[in-house]
């Protein structure tokens, strides 16, 4: 057997000891991961946009709307809008800002999720 698959068996049988044991070395190891594929391969969707807009609009005065004078809500996920205009209201930034809430939203899950598997 090669000192590869012993290695690999010794962490299969000792998992849940080794995950208690360095959970935060493990658990940086995977939010860098998760923050480094984020950030690399940032994408937004066509909707994202036309959202992105309305944000922009509502937070310069304008209301809601993707066009000044038609009062249409144009959006999709009227939670999602309302947290990023929230936001962006001080960070007068949009892309940036999408992602990182994004981010944090994922992180938060994710812990959730480490919280419900422990």
């Amino acid at each position: 057997m090669l000192i590869q698959q012993k290695i690999g068996l010794y962490i299969l049988k000792n998992l849940n000891f080794i995950f208690r044991q360095h959970l935060i070395f493990f658990s940086t190891i995977i939010f860098s991961l998760f923050f480094w594929v984020n950030y690399n391969t940032a994408w937004l969707g066509d909707d994202m946009f036309i959202s992105m807009r309305q944000i922009w609009n509502a937070i310069h005065g304008e209301g809601f709307t993707y066009n000044y004078e038609q009062r249409v809500q144009a959006f999709t996920h009227p939670t999602w809008v309302l947290l990023l205009s929230a936001i962006s209201f001080f960070t007068r930034e949009l892309f940036l800002t999408n992602l990182v809430v994004s981010s944090i939203l994922s992180l938060l899950s994710i812990l959730i999720l480490l919280k419900f598997i422990q």
